[in-house]
């Protein structure tokens, strides 16, 4: 037996080689991402993730889960809060502050004789690398993956990987402390699970349907708004699982993410709906209170505003997403996909409802309607239909994908928190705001962008915009060696 050891870990070298290899596209994307998402460090990071971190901060610093002496403290001040029994808690989902205690922990050892300023900044960012930067890398990757099982060729799956990071609101949340890319990489990797399964038309074993369970469960977990795509996705997977018995076993993995979450919420708050109802801030806790946790009836006005509008229109600021609605009617090129089409459009229009119907549609200060990000990769496989309908449509495709990446980057460099230009009152009022909203990303962001005014980053002693050449540098060398490997015959197996 003794003798077998080398040779176990011989053979286990080869195979982990023999992954590597056949996957070295997905790996190169997800260095290259993580890379790229520690690149800026944004040193407002804004009342959601002042309040994440303070409980990561809390757990670590002092054993406790509230955040008594930090949501009023300079550097992690937030109103994002919920007050109970006299103490102040974190208003989020606990999981992504759990999720970095770690890292925190390790960084503060590291960081035990500098002064209070730098050790809040670079604690909060060696977090983020680790957690959001890392998971959003790994999102990015999966979504290549989810793109070459839908049927697109290298060249597609790379062109379509960098629109949807670099060509949405997506890219905003890849250097802030905020679970949308750690929730993405999780619908993501149950969705590569289960369509990998059904592509080879093999039946889906207990295990893989457990986990495909537990990561479904996960993106709601990391973030609560995320349980619509959570709960579309569970929908596909049982209608294309086979044998379908085996969704008992994707309700058991589903379990331990649900249990911890309703564990914590009874445990802090004695109720299993969590902390909004405990806002701390009165007008916070008025909109909460409305209809169902803030979600009454949709309203049209704030729909225009959502969707095509300036101000914080999804399809005016990414328009390579109008080839949804056309590739819808193309995606018999890719196959029988009449039932993630089902499952995209569910999506869609889920979030376009819950979004228009919640009191605080506009998302505060942030990178367009936050709200849909969820739906973002669920759009793409009609896009992928769209961009192989011919050489006209397809130089339409890549052209809207390249205008999206030039309208996405400059708040991604500049500061993805966008204000919101005006007052809650005013955006709140009954039947929306009579006055035409102007788009503080065109009138603010972009401009800064081309003055200069450049995020810190790893670069930032070139002048200006030269700081953003190694970072371009860097997806130029990316993109060609990927593209290459594409071309070999090893990446078809």
């Amino acid at each position: 037996m003794i003798g077998l050891g080398p040779w176990n870990a011989m053979a286990q070298t080869a195979r982990l080689r023999q992954f590597f290899r056949r996957y070295r596209v997905e790996t190169l994307l997800f260095f290259s991402f993580w890379a790229s998402f520690a690149y800026f460090i944004h040193l407002r990071p804004g009342w959601n993730a002042n309040t994440r971190i303070g409980l990561t901060f809390a757990l670590v610093d002092r054993g406790t889960i509230t955040i008594d002496g930090y949501h009023d403290h300079p550097l992690t001040q937030t109103d994002d809060k919920a007050f109970y029994k006299g103490h102040y808690y974190c208003d989020k989902s606990p999981a992504l502050s759990f999720l970095a205690v770690p890292f925190y922990g390790l960084a503060k050892r590291i960081l035990a004789h500098s002064a209070i300023e730098a050790k809040v900044v670079f604690a909060r960012q060696w977090c983020i690398v680790w957690t959001v930067g890392l998971l959003g890398a790994l999102a990015a990757a999966l979504f290549y993956r989810l793109m070459r099982l839908f049927g697109a060729t290298g060249g597609e799956a790379l062109a379509l990987t960098f629109f949807l990071v670099y060509g949405t609101n997506l890219g905003g949340y890849t250097s802030l402390f905020f679970p949308y890319l750690p929730a993405t990489a999780c619908l993501l990797g149950a969705y590569v699970l289960s369509l990998s399964v059904r592509e080879r038309a093999e039946p889906l074993g207990r295990a893989r349907a457990a986990a495909i369970g537990f990561l479904i469960s996960m993106a709601a977990f990391f973030e609560y708004f995320f349980g619509l795509a959570a709960a579309a996705l569970a929908a596909l997977v049982f209608a294309t699982m086979r044998p379908r018995r085996r969704f008992v076993w994707l309700v058991v993995g589903a379990l331990p993410p649900a249990a911890a979450l309703f564990a914590f919420n009874y445990t802090v708050f004695d109720n299993l709906v969590g902390p909004y109802r405990y806002e701390a801030r009165a007008d916070f806790l008025q909109g909460m209170s409305a209809g169902f946790m803030g979600i009454t009836r949709p309203n049209l006005s704030v729909l225009y505003y959502l969707t095509i509008h300036p101000y914080k229109g999804l399809f005016f600021y990414s328009p390579m997403l109008y080839g949804f609605f056309l590739g819808s009617f193309w995606t018999d090129r890719l196959g029988r996909r009449r039932a993630d089409l089902a499952a995209a459009w569910a999506i869609l229009v889920a979030y376009l409802l819950f979004n228009s119907s919640y009191y605080l549609w506009w998302g505060g200060w942030s990178m367009g309607s936050r709200h849909l990000i969820p739906l973002l990769p669920f759009l793409f496989m009609p896009i992928l239909a769209s961009l192989r309908r011919g050489p006209q449509m397809r130089s339409v495709v890549l052209l809207a994908g390249c205008v999206s990446v030039l309208l996405n980057v400059p708040p991604i460099a500049v500061d993805p928190q966008i204000p919101a230009g005006y007052s809650d009152l005013v955006l709140c009022l009954p039947g929306f705001p009579p006055a035409n909203l102007r788009s503080p990303w065109l009138t603010m962001v972009i401009p800064s962008f081309f003055h200069g005014q450049i995020a810190v980053n790893v670069f930032s002693f070139l002048p200006h915009l030269l700081s953003l050449l190694p970072l371009a540098a860097l997806w130029a060398a990316t993109l060609r060696t990927a593209w290459q490997w594409t071309q070999e015959p090893l990446e078809e197996k």
